[in-house]
Order: structure tokens, then sequence, then C-alpha cells
């Protein structure tokens, strides 16, 4: 309710001899206070993984026939005064056609009426009717959805319905290349350079175990959640897809035009790193190199670095990789799903710096994983959201999995790009 609301409340006592009996007239009411709180709970589809791609017959899909609205204005003097009109009855304006004195609204969030009762409304200055969904007339066979389970599941298009991108945003892959040819149009993709060999090739050349080339399969996951954005392949792997720290290093600076030869005219707001080094008993700390890039590109810069938590034979899982597990980076781990229940991936690798997790599809590995969300953090770019601002949101807004609150197997919990957007 609003904050005029007043209720009577009653006390029941555990002890039946205290506070007996109904409410009476008696003396004045004791003035009080209640405090509220509301818990949310959010349940995926309950579907499993493999079955999410399957699309259902057009008649098992109705869909609603209209989600918003269009009023009318009775005269041009009213729709001068559309803005307060509206906000006075409790509706919101999305778009406009000025010539024809029609304006596309939404009830507000505290709207008395629901949808349908708004569709029939009408009064001096103004009328309603629904914005009704205009349907194609035709049959087709089932067929596998366009949208992949793993979008589905990181609510990736209902984000898009509210930005697609844009090339103005820019993110730095740094990985094995990036064969540009299978990206889409929408895509611009910026010259980058390639320090395993010292040149401007960045093309990739490491075919992965299923025919696909590993950088090029991060930019492509990157560009199904962004449709809109300018990508740069910064080639830090060889072949065989390993690299080492001081490629490393260099791509980093390079990516945000710190490198101390060679320009970048093109510095990125984004970096993804589908890599890492493991944390491990011969390997416990990070190195000073990887250190001091790290902090010198969070100290001079506004790009937001991610990598990946890092995969092991699943029997070993601990301990999340590095860069990932810097405190300047974003750390991203794989979720799978037993029955539509969303858990981490149990080659995922887990810990005290583990941030968020992500689907892994189109393969397993947290490569993947962190490629959306490097996807999705462009969107919230795109929409106009500060960088000083993401690391908080995607914390605020990510789905809670496991225990209560963050925990070191899911982090703050599942991105979801709807809410972060």
């Amino acid at each position: 309710g609003t904050l005029g609301d007043m209720y009577g409340v009653r006390y029941v006592a555990s002890d039946p001899t205290y506070y007996p009996g109904p409410f009476v007239i008696g003396s004045a009411p004791i003035a009080g206070g209640i405090e509220v709180s509301w818990e949310f709970e959010h349940f995926p589809p309950p579907v499993n993984q493999r079955s999410l791609g399957l699309a259902m017959l057009p008649e098992s899909l109705p869909g609603p026939e209209f989600t918003d609205l269009v009023a009318h204005f009775t005269s041009s003097n009213a729709f001068a005064e559309r803005r307060r009109i509206l906000g006075e009855v409790g509706l919101e304006i999305k778009r406009e056609i000025p010539d024809l004195l029609a304006v596309l609204v939404e009830p507000t969030w505290d709207s008395e009426f629901t949808l349908e009762e708004w569709s029939t409304y009408s009064d001096t200055d103004f009328f309603v009717e629904p914005n009704w969904i205009i349907h194609v007339e035709n049959f087709g066979v089932t067929r596998l959805n366009s949208i992949p389970w793993y979008l589905s599941y990181a609510r990736v298009p209902q984000a898009q319905s509210i930005t697609t991108g844009s090339q103005r945003v820019r993110i730095a892959v740094l990985d094995t290349g990036l064969n540009s040819t299978d990206l889409p149009n929408s895509v611009n993709v910026l010259n980058g350079w390639n320090f395993v060999n010292n040149n401007p090739d960045t093309r990739d050349d490491h075919v992965t175990f299923n025919g696909s080339y590993h950088g090029t399969q991060m930019s492509k996951l990157i560009s199904e959640v962004i449709p809109f954005v300018s990508l740069q392949p910064v080639k830090v792997l060889d072949s065989s897809g390993k690299g080492n720290d001081f490629l490393l290093t260099e791509g980093l600076l390079y990516a945000v035009n710190r490198h101390p030869t060679r320009e970048n005219p093109y510095p990125v707001d984004i970096i993804n790193m589908s890599l890492g080094i493991p944390n491990t008993i011969q390997q416990p700390q990070p190195t000073t190199l990887m250190r001091k890039r790290v902090e010198l590109v969070a100290r001079e810069t506004n790009a937001i670095m991610f990598a990946a938590s890092g995969n092991s034979p699943r029997a070993d899982s601990q301990g999340v990789f590095y860069p990932a597990a810097l405190t300047d980076v974003i750390a991203v781990g794989a979720v799978t799903s037993g029955g539509g229940i969303p858990y981490r991936a149990d080659y995922s690798h887990y810990g005290p710096e583990l941030e968020l997790v992500a689907p892994p599809w189109p393969g397993e590995g947290t490569s993947f994983s962190t490629a959306l969300v490097s996807g999705i953090v462009g969107l919230m770019l795109a929409e106009g959201i500060s960088p000083w601002e993401v690391r908080s949101i995607l914390h605020d807004t990510a789905i809670d999995l496991g225990v209560p609150g963050w925990d070191e197997h899911h982090g703050y919990g599942l991105v979801n790009a709807e809410w972060a957007v």
C-alpha cells in the first residue's frame, strides 16, 4: 500500500491467558509500526537444456492480443497538454505520432485499472484503444526454436527488446583470433593485433575438437547477445590454444591503448578473456606482471574486464583461475541444468573470487559463459549505463542460486540480462 494506508493489528500471544478475546471499544489505540519485507524467488523454465531448443506448435503458444494502448486526443489543445493529462490518470507515454494526435501509452505501475479496463477508457480529452498485435497469416511445420536455450536462460531476448546494442560499444576479444566472415554484417570488426606473431594478421588458426575456432566462437556468441557492436580481435593464443603471461599482458595493455610501442586507435570498453592460468599449488598467487597490468587497466581506464573461472576434470574444480581471481577482474563460472534448475557445472571452477555464473552453450566451458556476460554488459553500456555501475548492477540483478546470497559456487547468481539492462 501507500504511505497513507493504516491498518488495525491484533496481537495474538502464544499464551492464551494474555490478550484474550476480540477487539472492543475502549481507550484510544496506541500508535505503532510494522516492518514488512518481501522475499522474491525466481524459477527458470523447468525444462531440460536439450528440450529448450524445440519449438511448440503455433496453436500451443497463445500470445496476448495487445500489450499496450493508443491514446487518441480529441483536440490539438488537449494534445499539447498530453503529459499532464495522461500523468494525472496513470498512463505513461512510450511513443508519439503528433500529426495524428496519437500517443502510444501503457499504465503506470501504480495504475488503478487493468490493461483491459484501460482499453475502453474515454473522457472529454482523449479515448483509448488497444494497440493490437498483427499476426502474419500462415501455417508452418514445427521447427527448431530461433532462440537458443542459453540466450533464453540468461533472458537475453527480453534485454534485446530494450536495446540491440550499438557499434559505439567496443569489446576486445583476447583469444586465438577472429575469422570475421563468420560474423553478421551488424558487427563492426576493428583492426587488432597478433601478439603471437607480432603482425596485424588476427585470423583464427586454433581449431577446437568440434571443428570450430575458439576465438571466433567467442566473438559469435558475443554478437548473438549484442547484435550491433564493434569487436576487436587481439590474438594472444597460438594455433594450439596456448599463450603466456607476457603475451596476455601485451594484449591487455593494447586493448586499452596503454601498450608501450603498439598504438590502438580503438581503445575498448569491455575486455573478454575466455582463458586463464590455473590457481594451483605451484602457482598459488598471481604473477607480479599479471597483477600490475590489471591494476594499471583498472586505475587508468574505464574498461571492464571479464575472465573465465576455469575448467578442470570433474573431480577437481576448486580455485578460480587467473586473471579471473584478481580483484579488478569479474570472474564468470558456468551453470548446467538438471530438470530446469540451474546449478554450478561440476567442471566450473569456484572459490571466493567467483562473482557470476552463466549458461555455457553452444559448448561446455566457462569460456562461453564469460563471452555471454561480456555481451550482456555491452547491452548495458549501449543503454547508457555507466561503466562504474556495471559491477554492482550485475550483482544486484543476478538470480540467486544455491544457498541464499553470495556463495563460492555461484557467486551472486545467474546473470539476468533483462534486469541488468
